[in-house]
């Protein structure tokens, strides 16, 4: 069985998200925590019990649905001990995605998404936008009628997101939405205003896609652990080194979902949809991949019953030396407080030797399993012990190891 993870966008926030997964695990409730704590509000209340007019701004609908669809992510994995094959995330949530395969940290993320939101709702302000969602077999004509309307209009209108074969989303200027959903509404062709503050993938963005082009250089990117579809091409990202340009370009370019969706044949044969309400399970047609929207925990024990789970949970060659690498990294980069050399010999340069050791055999081909993972993390742990790490940087180190 070779599971793909998909991971939502802006727009499919609801109050009350995530609350049994918080209430249940503790790694789920840190999640939450962290988030608040970078954005200086008590970000659980504001998730589970709204309001809705703050929960739907950009600033905080972005982190909450980034940790909302995280946490699913992290309770399936941890709790089913089903390794995903591939990700993918729709708009905001190729950061998620890629996060989930390791190549951006937990706590980076974070602020990645805080940026970005505030980038974007910052250009939304600046010129009133909106999006809609269009019910129609024919995006090419719904295109060629926005191209219409935006020259009569002298104002930007397109195609912003391919979601499916029944539905794709319409961006531009306040005024020429209404046009076109006053068009489409006399040819008798259903349209959605979508809860959204401004119009993004389209060239309204345009000011928020430079300024995250140059804040994306401040940070440190990985190779994914796991492959990682993109929006702007439907195909997997090559390494770390496209990730800012794609990233970047991406607010202003359409989602090409229904083109990833074609792509994810090829790296699975089903799929879990961790969105809070089953947005993206819901965009799958009769040729995708079967589907399942995973949002309750009672739904855990039949994903821990299935007969062809691998009971061994060896890690893919290619993530169990990321994973290894990403450990090795952890060791060398936090900061030591421990002077006493002959310890430091002992406990830090010693089984850092033996993560790089480790390294090497799967580098060879050596398998790497739950066993040989839980080695690897009492070696970094060790680490982070002697180098005397505060609990809540250890903390965050292991909760960030342990889900890669």
């Amino acid at each position: 069985m070779r599971t793909a993870f998909l991971f939502p966008g802006q727009g499919c926030q609801t109050i009350g998200m995530g609350k049994p997964f918080f209430d249940q695990f503790t790694y789920v409730r840190d999640i939450y925590e962290e988030i608040g704590e970078m954005l200086g509000i008590d970000f659980p209340a504001l998730c589970f019990e709204g309001p809705a007019k703050e929960l739907n701004r950009t600033i905080y609908a972005q982190p909450a649905i980034f940790a909302t669809s995280l946490a699913a992510f992290r309770v399936f994995v941890r709790e089913t001990g089903i390794e995903p094959a591939v990700c993918c995330g729709h708009s905001m949530g190729e950061i998620t995605a890629l996060t989930a395969a390791g190549a951006i940290a937990v706590p980076e993320a974070l602020e990645l998404i805080r940026v970005r939101g505030q980038l974007m709702e910052d250009c939304a302000g600046r010129r009133q936008g909106a999006m809609t969602a269009v019910m129609t077999e024919d995006p090419v004509s719904l295109q060629e009628l926005c191209c219409h309307i935006a020259q009569a209009l002298g104002l930007v209108l397109a195609v912003s997101n391919y979601n499916s074969t029944q539905q794709s989303v319409v961006s531009g200027d306040l005024a020429a939405i209404q046009a076109l959903e006053t068009k489409l509404e006399s040819w008798g062709v259903r349209s959605v205003r979508l809860k959204t503050s401004g119009a993004f993938h389209c060239l309204l963005m345009k000011e928020a896609s430079d300024a995250l082009r140059q804040v994306l250089d401040r940070y440190i990117f990985h190779s994914p652990a796991i492959p990682v579809l993109s929006n702007m091409s439907g195909e997997l990202y090559s390494d770390q080194n496209n990730i800012p340009d794609m990233l970047s370009q991406q607010i202003l370019s359409p989602v090409r979902w229904k083109k990833c969706m074609e792509s994810i044949r090829r790296y699975a044969n089903h799929a879990v949809d961790v969105s809070p309400n089953g947005v993206l399970r819901r965009f799958m047609g009769k040729d995708d991949i079967p589907c399942v929207h995973f949002s309750a925990i009672g739904q855990l024990q039949d994903f821990r019953d299935l007969p062809d789970k691998s009971p061994s949970g060896v890690m893919n060659p290619s993530a169990a030396e990321a994973f290894l690498k990403r450990c090795i990294v952890a060791a060398i980069s936090v900061k030591n407080s421990n002077f006493d050399n002959q310890q430091y010999e002992s406990q830090v340069i010693t089984p850092y030797r033996e993560l790089e050791s480790m390294l090497k055999e799967v580098k060879a081909g050596a398998e790497l399993d739950r066993e040989g993972r839980e080695a690897v993390l009492s070696r970094v742990y060790a680490i982070f012990q002697h180098k005397m790490l505060s609990d809540d940087v250890q903390k965050a180190w292991m909760d960030e190891l342990a889900m890669f």
